[in-house]
C-alpha cells in the first residue's frame, strides 16, 4: 500500500493596519469575482472589466502604503 506524502509551509503575515483604503473592499470582490450585498442571500457576479481596471491602476499609484503594496504583489506587479 502507497503512503501518501503532504508538505506544509507557514507564512508570517503582518497584521494589516486597521484604516483600509476606499479602493480596497472593491479589489476583493473583483478578485473572487462577486460582490456581496447584505439584502440578498446570493452574490452578484463582478464584471471582470472591474477587476482588469483595478489592476491597472495600482501600477499608477503613488501610494506606499500596507494595502497598496500588498496588491502590487498580489497582481505580481
Amino acid at each position: 500500500m502507497a503512503h501518501a506524502s503532504f508538505e506544509a509551509r507557514i507564512w508570517e503575515a503582518e497584521v494589516p493596519p486597521s484604516v483600509i483604503p476606499e479602493w480596497f473592499p472593491e479589489l476583493l470582490e473583483a478578485i473572487a469575482g462577486q460582490k456581496l450585498i447584505e439584502e440578498m442571500e446570493l452574490p452578484i457576479r463582478m464584471d471582470p472589466q472591474t477587476f482588469l481596471s483595478l489592476r491597472d491602476r495600482l501600477p499608477q499609484s503613488k501610494e506606499t502604503d500596507f494595502y497598496t503594496s500588498w496588491a502590487r504583489k498580489g497582481l505580481g506587479d
